[in-house]
C-alpha cells in the first residue's frame, strides 16, 4: 500500500504540473483522482494502525472506543476534502462553460486600452476560455479620418496588451470609425468622400445666417470621362446633403487624382526653349528669388517639368500657394501642350522677414 501512495502521488505531482502548464482541466481532474486514492489508502492505514492500537488497550478505555472509530472519521474528513475539491473544480468547469473570466483582469486590461492613443472608446470586451486557449474579442472606436495603417497599429496595441496579461489569447480587434465631433463639418465632408472612394481638399463652409454654403476641390480618377466623373460626384453630393442637412449648395471642383499610372516610361528632355521660358515667368513672378533644378520628361509634344524656386522664409503656406498657382497658370499660356507641372518651393537663406 506505500508503494501504490508513492506512485499515486507522483502521478498526482506530474499530472498537476501538465494541468497548470496547459491550463487543462481534464489532466486536473485526473490529477484529483489519484489525490483521492492516496487519501483513502492513508485512511485505511491510520484505520488500521488505530484498530490495532486499541486492541492493544484494556477494555473498557475510554480511548479504546475510539480508535475504533478512527477509520469512520478519517473517512469523513477524506470525503469533505473531495467534496470541497469538486465543487470548487465544478465551479470552473461552469465558470469555462459561461465565459466567465476575473473580473479584474478584465478591468485592468479594458482600462489599459480605453487609454491607447487613437482609442475614442472600448464599446465591447469579451473574454472566454476553451480548453487550453483564450478567446478575447473587443470593438474599439477610433476617429473616423484615421487612416488605414493607424487604425492597424492602434489594434497591435490592443493585442499587445492583452498578450502582457495573457500571453497566448487568441485576440480579435473590431474597429469602426466614428466622428470625433458632429459638428466637424470638414471631417464629414472627409468621411462621405472617402466612402465614394474620392479625395476631399480645399473645403471651405460659408455661413450666412441660418443658410451653409460648401465649396470644396474633388479628387478623382482621372481615367474617367466628364459624365463618369460627374455622375460619381453628384452622388458624393446627394450623401453629404444627408450627412450634413443644414448645408443647402454644394459646388464642388472636379480635378483629376493623378494616380491613374503612377510609374510611367519617360526620357528626359533638353529643351533649351522651354528651360528660358521657365526662368522667365520665374523673374516675372513677385516672390521668387531664383529658380533651379529644371528637369524636363515626357515628349516634346506634352512635356512634364519639375523645379525648384527659393522664396522669402517669412512668407505664409497660403501666399506661397498662390505663387506657385500664378506661375502654373503663366507657365500653360506660354508652354503649348504642357502636361504637369511641379514646383518645389524652398526658404531662401540670407533673407529676413523683410
Amino acid at each position: 500500500m506505500g508503494i501504490s501512495i508513492v506512485v499515486d502521488f507522483t502521478r498526482s505531482r506530474m499530472l498537476l504540473k501538465m494541468s497548470k502548464k496547459h491550463n487543462s482541466q481534464a489532466l486536473e481532474a485526473d490529477a484529483l483522482h489519484f489525490s483521492t486514492d492516496i487519501w483513502s489508502s492513508c485512511v485505511v492505514i491510520v484505520g488500521l494502525l488505530a484498530i490495532f492500537i486499541g486492541e492493544q488497550l484494556s477494555v473498557g478505555s475510554i480511548w479504546r472506543e475510539w480508535l475504533f472509530k478512527a477509520d469512520a472519521i478519517a473517512a469523513l474528513f477524506v470525503a469533505a476534502i473531495v467534496i470541497h475539491v469538486s465543487l470548487k473544480m465544478g465551479k470552473k468547469a461552469i465558470d469555462a462553460l459561461l465565459d466567465a473570466t476575473p473580473a479584474s483582469a478584465s478591468a485592468d486590461i479594458q482600462l489599459s486600452i480605453e487609454a491607447l492613443p487613437g482609442v475614442l472608446s472600448l464599446q465591447q470586451f469579451r473574454i472566454r476560455q476553451s480548453g487550453p486557449a483564450t478567446f478575447v474579442d473587443m470593438v474599439l472606436h477610433i476617429p473616423r479620418l484615421a487612416s488605414l495603417e493607424e487604425a492597424h497599429a492602434v489594434a497591435d496595441e490592443a493585442e499587445n496588451l492583452v498578450r502582457l496579461t495573457i500571453p497566448n489569447a487568441d485576440t480579435v480587434v473590431h474597429i469602426e470609425p466614428v466622428s470625433m465631433n458632429d459638428s466637424s463639418v470638414i471631417e464629414k465632408v472627409r468621411s462621405a468622400a472617402a466612402k465614394k472612394g474620392l479625395g476631399a481638399h480645399g473645403i471651405r463652409a460659408h455661413q450666412v445666417r441660418e443658410t451653409l454654403y460648401l465649396e470644396m476641390h474633388v479628387e478623382v480618377p482621372e481615367e474617367l470621362n466628364i459624365k463618369e466623373a460627374h455622375d460619381l460626384v453628384t452622388s458624393f453630393e446627394q450623401g453629404l446633403y444627408s450627412e450634413i442637412p443644414d448645408v443647402t449648395s454644394i459646388v464642388t471642383h472636379i480635378e483629376p487624382v493623378g494616380d491613374g499610372a503612377a510609374l510611367r516610361l519617360s526620357e528626359s528632355l533638353d529643351s533649351a526653349w522651354i528651360v528660358k521660358e521657365i526662368m522667365a515667368v520665374c523673374d516675372e513672378t513677385p516672390g521668387i528669388i531664383d529658380c533651379h533644378n529644371v528637369t524636363i520628361l515626357g515628349d516634346e509634344e506634352k512635356p512634364s517639368v519639375s523645379f525648384h524656386c527659393r522664396i522669402n522664409p517669412a512668407t505664409s503656406v497660403i501666399y506661397a500657394h498662390k505663387i506657385t498657382a500664378a506661375i502654373e497658370a503663366n507657365m500653360h499660356l506660354r508652354i503649348p501642350g504642357l502636361d504637369r507641372i511641379v514646383i518645389h518651393l524652398e526658404p531662401a537663406e540670407g533673407h529676413g522677414n523683410d
